[in-house]
């Protein structure tokens, strides 16, 4: 029996956190489990004149920094359908039935789960492909909830069997209204859904947007809001908040709805939206007042109104005397951006530098603002022409992720740097990092998720909000390396599975695979397969051998959240802890017996990770905090006993769930060079 086709129903757009991914995973019957972006927590502003947000800022350049949050959800939820399809998405039917205000991350699911269907041989359909009947009675009701029915919300709305005829049957028990039953409604229905929906969040969210006004709008609304903004919906959290504001009965209340929407704004990197809005009341508390300036002014430095912003955030600094506290420091941070676009370096870097000062006074450590400190103030002195300055400082900004980097990471790290080389005149280096950044950013699994700044730094210009950054990125990478053309380039991966021998010269290193799970056709594109043949073509170079030559897969290590290892011996160190026996170095291939193999791995020597901040004693355990984008770890007693007291000490039983975590790193390196890794003896070596 044919089961029945798959729908996504957004013809009245998207009133859910990821509200396609929810539709097809309840026809499949998978546990739907949203994003949780702590870093937004609950309203800051849900208290007139609170104004707490400093923390916000720093989880916010996190969440930033990691990559587009939607667009990483969505790829994550379309691969999990995928996964459970299996073998039935060749039989598989999408329909897909659009609308006018779907949100990105809803499109780039059902852009993602089109894909995978399309290559397992599978239908996708735009448009509804059934016989609509007549719509019942209870149409004018059914006919204004967004995506489709379920039997729990059929119950919370209280539909009689009688109005559930002319509903179409889905998988999972979900039930799809017909599109021709959609044809609006008065503010009264929608109140009288609100009133049905009282126990359904989202959907008591929708109704009371669209019904009469009620004082109480504010709260439930802004509520819903910040809801679905740690859900990673941040487009649906702006369209509640503004209606939240709209709503607000008083102006104090309101003040507070607009401070909160604001910080939302600068989250999701909506500067002229910021920057639009009316000058706050200077009639308010004087930390409301001194945000909403702040955030106005953040908006205006963003969009290169540089003489307007230092208005507001000069107001701003001067309602917040305390330069210790953070929430100043990221005040003196945007600041420092205004005085560099009005025409004034100088006084950008002192105040950059000011605020390094203030910043390693702060318990504990921002490491998300030292971060932005670090990268400002190499960009600073790239502009003075002080490039060894530069270089220490990107490298330093850089080390606050390292041993937990992101893709984005990997790429804006080696970027940044090479535009260092570039500046100083050092082409071969520059060439190197290039490369290495063109590596990474293929071996990405969603390269449309690339943070927007390091986008930015690739592109030279900023990208807008939606753009398709595939193409542009891979031309921007293709024009930084020598020209070169491999005519069967392999397809690139970032997790190796079962390697079979790992290519390295001139700080990069690959993966060889005898095979791969499904690779995306986003590796087709036009200037994508360019990439990759330059890619391939100059690693191929660098290090001749038959094997590199023939590979249909590389894959780019991990390497536990650092970069590649820069020495034959950490090269060799590295694969042997991913299993690798043999490696294609310049002019040699290196190829360990049984015996040579089982000595390395026991040598293998276990360290506290770069990633971890601090260790804190429990009653039971240790707590570890984490520099960046992790948040804090409970340990066992167990594994609390395992952490190494002084440099580093043999794996354990407890130290594979500790590297997992990124509490501990594996080295082999040292092991190695003292084996003769350099000028091997101890190994097998045959000419390359």
């Amino acid at each position: 029996m044919t089961e029945p086709p798959l729908v996504a129903d957004l013809t009245l757009g998207s009133w859910q956190p990821h509200g396609a991914a929810r539709q097809i995973a309840a026809q499949l019957a998978i546990p739907f489990v949203p994003p949780a972006l702590a870093a937004y927590g609950e309203d800051p502003f849900a208290a007139p004149g609170a104004a707490g947000h400093g923390g916000r800022i720093s989880g916010g350049i996190d969440v930033e920094a990691a990559g587009d949050a939607g667009v990483l959800a969505a790829a994550g939820f379309a691969e999990a359908a995928l996964a459970v399809l299996g073998d039935r998405a060749a039989e598989t039917t999408l329909v897909l039935l659009p609308g006018d205000s779907a949100e990105p991350e809803d499109l780039a699911y059902l852009d993602f789960l089109a894909e995978g269907l399309r290559a397992a041989g599978g239908r996708v359909v735009s448009g509804s492909v059934w016989d609509e009947p007549a719509a019942p009675s209870a149409a004018r009701i059914l006919g204004l909830v967004p995506g489709l029915l379920d039997p729990v919300l059929v119950l919370a709305l209280q539909v009689d069997a009688a109005g559930l005829d002319g509903l179409v049957a889905l998988r999972g028990g979900q039930l799809l209204i017909p599109p021709g039953w959609r044809a609006g409604g008065a503010q009264r229905d929608y109140d009288e859904l609100a009133a049905r929906s009282a126990g359904v969040p989202w959907l008591h969210a929708y109704a009371r947007f669209h019904g009469s006004p009620d004082p109480a709008d504010a709260g439930r609304l802004a509520g819903t809001a910040w809801s679905a903004l740690r859900a990673g919906a941040g487009g649906l959290a702006v369209r509640l908040a503004e209606r939240a504001a709209e709503r607000a009965p008083t102006p104090l209340r309101r003040a507070a709805v607009e401070a909160g929407l604001q910080a939302m704004r600068i989250a999701l990197c909506r500067y002229a939206e910021a920057a639009a809005v009316p000058d706050p009341d200077p009639a308010l508390p004087a930390q409301l007042y001194g945000f909403l300036g702040q955030a106005k002014g953040w908006g205006l430095a963003m969009t290169a109104e540089a003489a307007d912003a230092l208005k507001y955030l000069t107001r701003a600094a001067e309602l917040r005397p305390d330069a210790r506290k953070r929430e100043r420091l990221y005040l003196s941070n945007i600041t420092a951006l205004a005085l560099l676009r009005g025409g004034q370096p100088a006084e950008a870097l002192a105040a950059e530098r000011d605020i390094e000062r203030r910043a390693a006074l702060l318990r504990p450590r921002d490491f998300g603002l030292e971060y932005v400190n670090r990268i400002n103030q190499a960009r600073l002195y790239r502009r003075q022409g002080d490039h060894v300055r530069a270089r220490e400082y990107y490298e330093r900004a850089f080390a606050t992720v390292e041993g937990v980097r992101t893709d984005s990471d990997a790429v804006h790290a080696n970027v940044c740097l090479a535009r260092v080389a570039e500046a100083a005149g050092e082409q071969k280096r520059a060439r190197r990092l290039w490369l290495r950044a063109a590596l990474h950013w293929l071996a990405m699994p969603v390269p449309e998720a690339l943070a927007w700044r390091v986008a930015t730094a690739i592109l030279g210009s900023r990208p807008g909000i939606g753009d398709d950054l595939v193409e542009p990125v891979a031309r921007a990478l293709l024009d930084r390396l020598p020209p070169a053309r491999l005519a069967s380039p392999a397809r690139f991966l970032r997790r190796p599975e079962s390697p079979e021998w790992l290519a390295a010269a001139d700080g990069w290193c690959v993966y060889g695979l005898a095979k791969a799970g499904r690779v995306r056709p986003v590796q087709d594109r036009p200037a994508v397969r360019e990439l990759r043949q330059t890619v391939h073509a100059l690693l191929l170079a660098a290090c001749p051998d038959e094997r590199l030559a023939r590979a249909e897969f590389l894959a780019v290590p991990d390497n536990q959240g650092r970069e590649l290892p820069e020495t034959k011996a950490g090269a060799i160190g590295m694969g042997v802890l991913d299993g690798v026996r043999t490696w294609l170095l310049v002019g040699q291939v290196v190829e360990l017996s049984d015996a040579e193999y089982s000595g390395l791995r026991a040598r293998i020597r276990v360290s506290m990770g770069p990633a971890v901040a601090a260790v804190e004693p429990l009653p039971s355990g240790v707590r570890v905090h984490f520099r960046r984008y992790r948040p804090p770890l409970d340990l066992t007693p167990a594994q609390a006993a395992a952490l190494p007291r002084e440099g580093n000490a043999p794996p354990g039983p407890e130290s594979a769930a500790l590297l997992a975590a990124r509490v501990l790193v594996a080295d082999l390196e040292d092991a190695c060079t003292q084996g003769g890794i350099k000028q091997p003896s101890n190994m097998s070596c045959t000419p390359g």
